[in-house]
């Protein structure tokens, strides 16, 4: 305890070191963690060639248009709630939200 000043920066540096080389060891697991969750692509069989198949891209283009009609489908339900939720309020739900709409709290009736 001759020197507090050099002992207490070496006692900083080496907590530091431990703290970087903690954050360094958990992205490195997480880089392996997602390299290994990656899909990786199925090879072919040596020899078998693969023939476009015109198919293909009429299905794609069916899949494309059941997501848009899907992703319509759900915006649309969306408004409609919205629209409808609005009027099934419960009475604490419409005291709450006249109380939002129109702040300043209590005031005085005049007499």
């Amino acid at each position: 305890m001759d020197k507090p000043l050099l002992d207490s920066l070496f006692i900083t540096i080496v907590g530091m070191a431990v703290v970087f080389l903690a954050m360094a060891l958990i992205y490195l697991s997480m880089r392996l963690l997602t390299a290994m969750a990656r899909d990786k692509p199925r090879r072919e069989a040596v020899g078998q060639a693969v023939s476009p198949d015109p198919h293909d891209e009429r299905k794609e283009s069916r899949l494309r248009a059941a997501a848009i009609a899907v992703a319509l489908a759900r915006a649309r339900l969306t408004t409609e709630e919205t629209v409808e939720g609005a009027a099934a309020m419960t009475s604490w739900g419409e005291f709450y939200r006249h109380r939002q709409l129109r702040p300043g709290g209590r005031r005085r009736i005049p007499s």
